[in-house]
């Protein structure tokens, strides 16, 4: 064991663990850093297509305001009530020019002050026909009224309670070819007089609404590609074209069917991402040569220790117990091998003073019996699992060695622990745990275990150290003999007032003959008093027997114990006895 191959071990893969985390922290980060400035800027186009669609909203509630504004006007309510009954067929308007220039004063107002509306029309089904703000050719309003879209706008107002249609036209039909025209957007809406012609419209009025005037207020948003639409239907867009990529399209409904779409292209987001991982890097470069400088310092002194602790446990022996908390003492920079020292040094003094007694009343025979079989833990398991954790610390893996050091020191406390002679299943249940722990870091893949415990069964008072001679009974008699993996399944529940813990195997299973072997010792248990009991124990290991004769001591004939091999190999052990006592 050379003293640099360790240092070199444990920095090579001290430098893989800070690699690897500092890429998974960059890439980590980055993700992050894309998924927010994306959600940003996804916010932002929201936000903007919630802008635009309320000026559209605006406008068009504007214009459809001054539709219901002028189709209330009482003047020129009268005047389509005293055409509707008038026969004659031509333009009343285009003959009398005070009834027109009236009419024309109440639509200034709404033409001067909203310059988005386009025209405002007024015309009925007997050829009158009057407009407000671009100019008409009186041919061309002749044919609107004899077309079908006049026809249709008859239709969806006759005999209907419709108060207003949209619609929209990309040209000009009331103007000729050479009057050029965005669109417009028409709102109309039917003049009405129920107390004259039951409700059926004596005209319209059709407010016109340019797309360039709706165009000019949203020249805040030139740099987005805006489309409007009308039922599904598109209607008009901004004439910005953007690229697919690194685009977002919102979409919001606005009132009166009509919808928009807005694209927006987030031309930044790669240069910001380039920029911000080069600054990164740079700094998690730095951050990394850092780190590697500070371990290669901390590895000499983490060495020396390691191996001078596992020389003196090697020195071990009955005869001679070595001192080993003094080996690390002054180094107060690694307490868990220390904490382990201290630990090994107590449970061999215990275990030793402990078998040394020699007690003389029936009670305290039990109870200093009791507290040696608790007190007994393989030296050759310690000896095994302290060589594991040499092993590891010169293949260094820091963290397992920190792990088995853990596990074995929670072992040693708790074995050592004379104060309590019954704790609760979850203690038992974890101090086998970390048996198990360690059974798994040398036998890895080989060996697995599972663990259920039910809540109320958790809390239970149970004799101490009943659970992991069992595992350890398992390990010996039947999985040794079986094929990998070995599996071991522990079940702590309570039923009928009783507490029960069923440990299975995937072993070779129990043998007929020592299955009857074990039945007939425990019925003789059954049958002995407390000093039989007591020469039934054995000093020097925990047999099932050993574990019998103490759950007896404590719950007498209401114990529970069944050993049975499973049809498919392997072992269940049930161990049980009364919740309250």
């Amino acid at each position: 064991m050379k003293k640099r191959g360790i240092q070199k071990k444990i920095l090579i893969t001290n430098i893989m663990a800070i690699v690897i985390m500092t890429v998974l922290m960059f890439v980590a980060f980055t993700v992050y850093y894309v998924f927010e400035h994306h959600r940003q800027f996804n916010e932002t186009t929201t936000h903007k297509t919630e802008t635009a669609g309320a000026v559209i909203n605006q406008i068009t509630n504007i214009a459809d305001n001054t539709g219901i504004q002028l189709g209330n006007n009482p003047y020129i309510k009268e005047m389509l009530t005293e055409l509707y009954f008038d026969d004659n067929p031509s333009n009343f308007f285009l003959d009398e020019h005070v009834e027109e220039n009236t009419i024309i004063q109440y639509l200034l107002p709404f033409l001067i002050k909203q310059d988005m509306i386009y025209r405002i029309c007024i015309y009925n089904n007997r050829g009158d026909f009057l407009a407000g703000g671009t100019s008409v050719l009186s041919g061309k309003v002749n044919t609107f009224l004899q077309s079908s879209d006049f026809k249709h706008i008859e239709e969806m107002f006759y005999n209907t309670p419709a108060t207003r249609i949209y619609a929209y036209s990309s040209n000009d039909a009331l103007q000729g070819n050479r009057h050029k025209t965005s669109g417009y957007i028409r709102i109309i809406r039917p003049i009405r007089d129920t107390n004259v012609i039951h409700g059926n419209p004596m005209g319209y009025i059709e407010v016109q609404i340019s797309t360039a005037g709706i165009l000019n207020q949203l020249t805040e948003f030139d740099s987005e590609e805006i489309t409007v639409y009308l039922n599904k239907q598109k209607l008009f867009a901004n004439g910005t074209t953007l690229p697919e990529r690194n685009t977002y399209k919102e979409t919001t409904e606005l009132n009166n069917g009509f919808s928009l779409t807005l694209k927006s292209h987030n031309s930044d987001e790669n240069r910001v991402v380039f920029f911000t991982m080069g600054f990164l890097l740079l700094l998690l470069s730095f951050l990394v040569f850092s780190l590697i400088t500070i371990q290669r310092r901390a590895i000499l002194k983490i060495t020396a220790p390691l191996i001078s602790l596992f020389t003196k446990v090697q020195e071990a022996s009955w005869d001679e117990v070595p001192k080993v908390a003094g080996i690390v003492a002054e180094d107060g920079d690694f307490d868990e091998i220390y904490e382990l020292q201290k630990s090994f040094d107590y449970m061999l003094e215990s275990l030793k003073d402990t078998m040394e007694k020699n007690v003389m009343m029936r009670t305290e025979k039990i109870n200093a019996q009791m507290l040696a079989l608790q007190a007994q833990v393989d030296p050759h398991f310690i000896h095994n699992t302290l060589t594991i954790i040499g092993a590891l610390a010169e293949e260094g893996d820091g963290e397992k060695v920190k792990e088995s050091c853990q596990r074995l020191s929670d072992m040693i406390r708790y074995n050592s622990d004379y104060s309590m002679q019954k704790v609760k299943i979850s203690q038992e249940i974890e101090n086998t745990r970390a048996y198990m722990e360690l059974l798994k870091i040398r036998y890895e893949e080989a060996f697995q275990y599972e663990i259920r415990v039910q809540a109320l069964a958790g809390v239970v008072q149970v004799p101490k150290f009943i659970l992991q001679p069992i595992v350890e009974n398992a390990l010996k008699h039947s999985l040794k003999q079986a094929e990998y993996p070995w599996i071991i399944s522990i079940d702590a529940y309570c039923q009928d007032k009783k507490w029960y813990l069923k440990i299975t195997d995937n072993g070779v299973g129990v043998t007929k003959e020592a299955k009857k072997e074990v039945l007939e010792r425990f019925h003789e248990l059954q049958k002995l008093v407390a000093d039989h009991l007591l020469k039934s124990m054995k000093i020097g290991g925990f047999s099932l027997i050993n574990t019998l004769t103490r759950m007896y001591i404590y719950y007498g004939n209401e114990m529970e114990f069944q050993i049975d091999k499973n049809e498919n190999g392997g072992t269940t052990v049930i161990l049980g006895g009364k919740t309250d006592a």
